[in-house]
């Protein structure tokens, strides 16, 4: 291999590893960007979603009254569940003394054939 025809493949090598060097900041900044701006846009699309939803109270009275409006509940049970739903905000835990199961209209007891 003739001298100049090495320092020309050397002098080509150190331009590409500087070439490297002076881009490695740049690409790292660029993928660090993208990485923390998909984090915000997650971050934000959750807070956005959330705050449009009503939260999970669960069963209300006043879906109780729906029911009873609709005729799916009788005056007996809306009264019964009424009671057991004020019963449960009256007591300090909120939590019933014991749970009674509600049987749908029309299911008094157990089948028999």
């Amino acid at each position: 291999m003739n001298p100049t025809t090495w320092l020309m493949a050397q002098a080509s090598a150190d331009k590409s590893s500087r070439l490297f060097a002076d881009l490695l900041p740049w690409l790292a900044s660029i993928v660090v960007f993208i990485i923390v701006g998909g984090v915000v846009i997650y971050l934000l699309r959750r807070w956005l979603r959330t705050d449009d939803q009503p939260e999970g109270i669960g069963f209300t009275l006043q879906d109780l009254r729906d029911l009873h409006a609709c005729g799916e509940m009788t005056d007996a049970e809306f009264a019964h569940a009424r009671e057991q739903m004020i019963g449960r905000l009256k007591r300090p835990g909120g939590a019933p003394a014991t749970v009674k199961k509600l049987r749908p209209p029309g299911n008094s007891g157990p089948a028999s054939k």
